[in-house]
C-alpha cells in the first residue's frame, strides 16, 4: 500500500475531464473525480472475483491491489467499463500498477527478512485450518452449458 500511495499520480486532463463528465452523466451512483487520489486500506478483508488466487492463497502469501482504470463511480461489467478500456484513462492506470508491481517487486528483492515476514504471517492467518477444493475430485466441467434445453 505504501507503493501505491508514493506512486499514484493520477489526474485527468481537460479532454480525459470531458469524456469522464460524459460517462458520468450516465452512472446511477456518480463518485467524485478526487477519488482518482485516493488509497483505501482493506487489509485484512477478504476479497471477491473470478479468479485463482484463493487457491493459490493457501500455499503462499498474497496481496491485492486496484487502480481506477474508470470514471470513478463506473460499476463492473457495465457498458461506461468498456468505453472506458481503451483510453487514455485505462492507460494511466495500468501503467499505475505497472510501476506498483515493479517497485514492491524490488522491494521483495532488497529488503532483508520481507519475504520471511510474509510468510510467517501467511502461516499465522491460515492457523490450522486446512484447504478444501470447491471442485469435487470427481466433478465433470460442464461443457454444454451454452446449449439450449429442447423443448417438446
Amino acid at each position: 500500500m505504501r507503493n501505491l500511495r508514493l506512486l499514484n499520480d493520477l489526474t485527468y486532463s481537460e479532454d480525459q475531464l470531458q469524456f469522464a463528465l460524459k460517462i458520468q452523466e450516465s452512472l446511477h451512483k456518480p463518485q467524485p473525480m478526487t477519488q482518482l487520489q485516493q488509497v483505501i486500506d482493506k487489509s485484512g478483508t477478504v476479497g471477491k472475483g473470478s479468479t485463482d488466487v484463493g487457491d493459490v492463497s493457501w500455499v503462499v502469501p498474497t496481496t491485492g491491489f486496484t487502480t481506477s482504470c474508470w470514471v470513478p463511480g463506473t460499476p463492473g461489467h457495465s457498458w461506461q467499463a468498456v468505453a472506458c478500456g481503451g483510453t487514455t484513462i485505462a492507460k494511466q492506470g495500468m501503467n499505475l500498477a505497472t510501476r506498483v508491481l515493479a517497485v514492491s517487486g524490488l522491494d521483495l528483492l532488497i529488503t532483508k527478512g520481507l519475504i520471511e515476514t510474509a510468510q510467517q504471517e501467511h502461516l499465522r492467518r491460515l492457523g490450522q485450518r486446512e484447504y478444501e477444493s470447491l471442485l469435487k475430485p470427481d466433478q465433470k466441467p460442464p461443457l454444454n452449458y451454452r446449449k439450449t434445453p429442447e423443448r417438446n
